[in-house]
């Protein structure tokens, strides 16, 4: 990458290795059933292979932040992506489930250090301002492995009759993102930037923590993530095995879902020209609040169906669209020089909080939206007060 180089050719070098922690969640979706009675393991079991991504996410954001501030971005994302390609190798010849679990694990450590360095190499590169845009703009395209991958992911299913095909894919998917990453990418980080690697590491954690800006616009993002992995979790089970939708179909429901997401991600960008971060955070949290609420009342009216998934998803996903671009700019806009480590504990409340979510919220009887809605409903008032003091203070 050149000294500043343009937003579309950033977004472009970038797009396919931020999609990977992304397709890593999407791609066996549509298999999730079929897995359940192949590995003769239980909903429980297989649904752990989803939570167990989301806190190797989280746990290994801690790890590659300061990895990557003090050895520099483009060595930990080789690094990243050599792990990761072996790690998904690995899920694709599991015969038991316990070995995919701790194979996921081991893909979603290494998943971190391709968001990790994605983001600190924005940060390094661009302003706050401009950052906010490249953000966006690179969610959205995250926005695309929703849309794409479960259509991928059912097909590949239905051509192949195995649920392996989905980690083959990604397997070669990532040995493309290191030839990228080899050839198409130059370090970002100045030398005189490297942070040391020792005590000092946790002195910078306890100072991003003390920082209210941070933890406002970082639970903004957990919100977000926590909307995404929780339908992630439940919509197969209420589409394909309550409601009989063909599982190289459920795509397609998953799709049209993920299509508002990237919409609003590639909208995000004009609507923060105008009002800001604090104010965007504050109209996202508004859609939160609304989805959640629609949600409830579908059931109440209509009970369950296809159009009742979908439908009301379509609302909350509006303010997810909305909420990462600025919830990623506002949270590491304090810290330039330590744009990486900061990266690296925004990731693990990103994720941490949604792994916490989901264990409680797949414990409940998954008969209806209601066990995704509430828990959405609560943090969206939290984050729409939250928000509402920060734009009145200004």
């Amino acid at each position: 990458m050149e000294a500043h180089p343009s937003v579309l050719k950033t977004v472009l070098m970038f797009t396919p290795i931020v999609l990977i922690p992304a397709m890593s969640m999407d791609v066996y979706v549509p298999s999730v059933p079929r897995m359940m009675e192949l590995l003769h393991t239980s909903q429980a079991s297989i649904q752990m292979t989803l939570s167990i991504f989301m806190f190797g996410m989280s746990l290994g954001q801690l790890l590659m932040g300061p990895l990557a501030d003090h050895y520099g971005r483009k060595n930990i994302l080789q690094v990243s992506l050599l792990i990761y390609a072996a790690a998904t190798l690995s899920c694709a010849l599991a015969h038991h489930v316990l070995p995919l679990i701790i194979f996921r694990l081991i893909q979603s450590v290494s998943a971190c250090g391709c968001i990790v360095c994605a983001w600190a190499c924005v940060r390094d590169v661009y302003s706050a301002e401009e950052s906010s845009s490249v953000y966006s703009y690179l969610n959205g395209a995250i926005g695309l492995a929703p849309i794409l991958a479960p259509i991928i992911g059912g097909y590949l299913l239905y051509w192949s009759d195995t649920w392996r095909s989905g980690f083959f894919f990604l397997s070669f998917w990532v040995l493309g993102c290191l030839a990228l990453a080899t050839w198409g990418i130059k370090e970002t980080l100045l030398v005189r930037s490297h942070q040391r690697l020792d005590r000092s590491v946790l002195r910078h954690y306890w100072k991003i923590l003390k920082s209210e800006q941070f933890l406002r616009y970082t639970f903004g993002a957990a919100m977000g993530m926590a909307a995404l992995f929780l339908f992630f979790s439940i919509s197969p089970i209420l589409l394909i095995q309550q409601l009989g939708v063909a599982e190289h179909h459920f795509g397609f429901y998953f799709g049209a879902v993920a299509l508002v997401f990237f919409t609003f991600n590639m909208v995000c960008p004009r609507i923060h020209r105008t009002l800001g971060n604090a104010k965007t955070l504050l109209l996202a949290s508004v859609f939160f609040i609304l989805g959640p609420i629609l949600m409830i009342l579908w059931h109440q009216v209509w009970g369950l169906s296809a159009a009742g998934v979908v439908v009301p998803t379509l609302a909350l996903y509006i303010g997810v669209g909305l909420i990462f671009g600025p919830s990623t700019a506002g949270s590491l806009a304090p810290f330039p020089q330590m744009a990486g480590t900061a990266a690296a504990l925004f990731g693990a409340f990103e994720f941490g909080i949604p792994c916490v979510l989901g264990a409680v919220v797949m414990h409940w009887p998954i008969t209806s939206m209601v066990s995704y809605a509430l828990p959405l409903l609560g943090m969206g008032i939290i984050c729409f007060t939250w928000s509402l003091i920060a734009v009145v203070r200004k």
